[in-house]
């Protein structure tokens, strides 16, 4: 997973409402390091536009072409 990377929420059991949601990777940090390493930034549901922290076991890869290489 890289940063611009869309991606499926499909476990949160923080907040259970966010799974299915679709965001974008902003930051993702060492595995080791962080509890939650990637963070993204949801792109639908009511919770549009916020932040929040993941591990990668918790979200799917959207396929398609990252937002980082089309802003190059």
């Amino acid at each position: 997973m890289q940063l611009g990377d869309k991606v499926l929420i499909k476990e949160c059991h923080k907040v259970p409402e966010l799974v299915d949601q679709e965001a974008v990777i902003m930051a993702v940090a060492d595995q080791e390091l962080a509890k939650y390493p990637v963070t993204v930034k949801l792109t639908s549901g009511e919770h549009d536009g916020k932040f929040c922290g993941f591990r990668e076991d918790e979200l799917e890869l959207i396929p398609g072409i990252p937002k980082a290489f089309l802003e190059e």
